[in-house]
C-alpha cells in the first residue's frame, strides 16, 4: 500500500488570493501521476466548468477550517490502515491512496492508472459533501477499498452489454463494496449517507425501492436516480447503495464473503430477483 498525500502541494498552489489557476493545476496533477491530469479532465468532460466545477474547487480552496480537519482525518485513518486490511480480509492490498485536488471526479473513485490499483480522493467534492470528518474520511476509503479488493478476487469480466445487465452489475459491486466499508469500519448496517433520516427512510420504503430497481433491471431501464450525491429517487440520494448493501446481507445467509464476490451474474440475478 502506498499512501500519497499532496495535501501541502494544494495549499500552496492553490489558495494564494483564492484564485484557481488551470495551466498549473494540470502541472501538478502530472506530477502525482503522469497522464492523471488528463485522465482527470476526461472524467468530467460531462460537467461544466464555469458552473459546476469552478465554483466547487474555489468553495473548497477557501474553506480552511474544513481542509484542516479533512487533513487531520485522512491522516488518522491511513496511519494504521494496511493492518486493519489485514486483519479483515487476510492479505495486503496492492494500491496507491492519494489525497489530491481534482476536477469534482468524485469524493472517492477506485481505478487503475498506468496498471496500479489507485484510490483517488477528491479534496474539492469531499468538502464540498461535509465528508471531511473522520468517521466519513473512514468510510469513503474503507469503501473504496472494497472495490480494490472485490477487482482483485473477481477475476472474470462481466459483458454487461444490456441495460439491465448493467442495472444488475451496479448495484451489486456498490453493495459489496459497502459490506466491505462497514466490515472493516467493524459497524454492521452502518451508512456515512445517513443523515436527516436517510436510513429510516430507507428502511420504511425498502419493499418499495427494492420493487423498482428491479423493474428496472427486466425492462431494461436506467437507474441514474439511485447513485450518486447529485440523483435522487422519491427525493431521496443514494438509495442504491442501500439496496445493493441489503441484497449482500441477504447473500451471506447462503455464502461466505469471498463467494458472494465471485457469483456467476446469472446467479446473482436469480438471487436479486428473489431478494426482498
Amino acid at each position: 500500500m502506498n499512501i500519497i498525500n499532496t495535501y501541502n502541494k494544494v495549499k500552496k498552489l492553490f489558495i494564494d488570493n483564492n484564485n484557481f489557476n488551470y495551466n498549473q493545476w494540470s502541472i501538478y496533477a502530472d506530477s502525482i501521476l503522469p497522464g492523471l491530469a488528463d485522465l482527470l479532465e476526461r472524467d468530467s468532460t460531462d460537467y461544466n466548468y464555469e458552473r459546476d466545477i469552478l465554483p466547487t474547487i474555489t468553495n473548497a480552496l477557501v474553506s480552511k477550517e474544513k481542509l484542516y480537519m479533512l487533513h487531520q482525518s485522512f491522516l488518522t485513518v491511513t496511519k494504521h490502515l494496511q493492518h486493519r486490511i489485514v486483519a479483515v480480509f487476510g492479505i495486503d492490498i496492492d494500491v496507491d491512496i492519494i489525497l489530491y485536488l481534482g476536477l469534482c471526479n468524485g469524493a472517492g473513485w477506485a481505478t487503475n492508472i498506468h496498471g496500479r490499483k489507485s484510490i483517488l480522493l477528491g479534496i474539492e467534492k469531499i468538502v464540498e459533501l461535509d465528508w471531511f470528518d473522520e468517521n466519513s474520511m473512514i468510510a469513503l476509503i474503507y469503501h473504496e477499498l472494497g472495490h480494490i479488493w472485490h477487482e482483485s478476487i473477481r477475476t472474470t469480466k462481466e459483458n454487461n452489454i444490456t441495460q439491465g445487465k448493467k442495472n444488475m452489475w451496479q448495484v451489486y459491486t456498490e453493495g459489496v463494496a459497502m459490506y466491505c466499508e462497514q466490515l472493516l469500519y467493524d459497524k454492521p448496517h452502518y451508512y456515512h449517507q445517513d443523515k436527516n433520516g436517510w436510513l429510516i427512510w430507507c428502511n420504511s420504503n425498502k419493499d418499495i425501492v427494492i420493487s423498482e430497481y428491479k423493474k428496472r433491471i427486466i425492462s431494461n431501464e436506467s437507474v441514474q436516480e439511485f447513485f450518486g450525491d447529485w440523483n435522487k429517487f422519491l427525493d431521496h440520494s443514494d438509495v442504491g447503495y442501500y439496496i445493493g448493501t441489503e441484497f449482500i446481507y441477504y447473500l451471506s445467509k447462503k455464502y461466505k464473503l469471498d463467494e458472494i464476490a465471485t457469483l456467476n451474474m446469472d446467479v446473482i440475478t436469480e438471487e436479486f430477483l428473489s431478494f426482498k
